[in-house]
C-alpha cells in the first residue's frame, strides 16, 4: 500500500474495532454466523474507500455476496502458501479457532474447503512460500 500510495485496510481489524474486542473474541461472542454478518457489512462498506489495498480474513470467501463484492472492488489476489508455513505464521496470532483440531490439522481442513472458493474469487493466485516480501510486493505492484 505504501508503494502504491493507497490506504491499507484489514477487514478483521475493522470488525474488531466495530465489536470493541480482538477478532478472536468477536468470533466467540458473535458466533460464526454473527461474525460473518459483520464481515459482510464491512466488505460492503469498502466500496466507499476508493483505491486501497485490502486484507481479508480467509473465511471472507464463504459468503457469495462477499466474493461478488470483492470482485467488483478490483483485483483479487490469493496469497497462497503450504499449510505448514501458514501454521508457522499463525502460531500465537489472535485468529479464532474454527475447529477442535490442532492448528496444522485445522489449516489443512479449512484450506481444503476454501480452495475452490479462492480459485473462483481470485484473479490470480500467488505462491508466497519461498519468496521474500520485496519480491512479492514487486509482483503485486506490477499487477496493479
Amino acid at each position: 500500500s505504501e508503494r502504491l500510495g493507497c490506504p491499507f485496510v484489514d477487514t478483521d481489524d475493522l470488525i474488531a474495532e466495530d465489536c470493541g474486542e480482538p477478532v478472536s473474541k468477536c468470533f466467540t461472542l458473535l458466533g460464526e454466523e454473527g461474525f460473518r454478518d459483520r464481515e459482510r457489512n464491512v466488505v460492503a462498506s469498502l466500496a466507499e474507500l476508493g483505491p486501497a489495498v485490502i486484507a481479508t480474513g480467509g473465511g471472507v470467501v464463504s459468503s457469495s455476496k462477499n466474493r461478488s463484492m470483492l470482485r467488483k472492488l478490483g483485483i483479487v489476489l490469493w496469497l497462497d502458501a503450504p499449510p505448514e508455513l501458514l501454521c508457522e505464521r499463525l502460531r500465537g496470532s489472535d485468529r479464532p479457532a474454527l475447529t477442535e483440531k490442532g492448528l496444522l490439522e485445522e489449516i489443512e481442513e479449512v484450506l481444503e474447503q476454501r480452495r475452490p472458493l479462492y480459485r473462483q474469487t481470485a484473479d490470480r493466485r500467488i505462491d508466497v512460500s519461498a519468496r521474500r516480501i520485496e519480491e512479492i510486493c514487486d509482483e503485486l505492484q506490477q499487477l496493479w
